[in-house]
């Protein structure tokens, strides 16, 4: 459970107030939960997507000769299609 004390302290946040502090408290909870089952599913899905483009590339020899131009295309149509998070440097 997160320090409401803590967190009503913190310029970043407004004051809440007092009878509203433990429905925050449980709420705060439940988003923390969800922001860390996100980020493991994110890290999951990146993994994944490593996995399947070296797979590909290396086309079941022990070392792959990386086609630059094959990336950057990929890297183009990923991002196009789900936004950022796709670029050449993330491959």
């Amino acid at each position: 459970m997160p320090d409401s004390e803590n967190l009503r302290a913190s310029n970043a946040h407004p004051a809440i107030p007092t009878e509203l502090a433990p429905l925050f408290s449980d709420i705060a909870v439940i988003v923390q939960q969800v922001q860390q089952a996100v980020n493991s599913a994110m890290v999951q899905c990146y993994w994944q997507i490593g996995r399947l483009i070296v797979e590909h590339e290396q086309q079941g020899q022990a070392r792959a000769a990386y086609g630059k131009q094959q990336l950057q295309a990929l890297s183009e149509y990923l991002t196009a299609v789900f936004s950022k998070g796709f670029d050449q440097q993330s491959a």
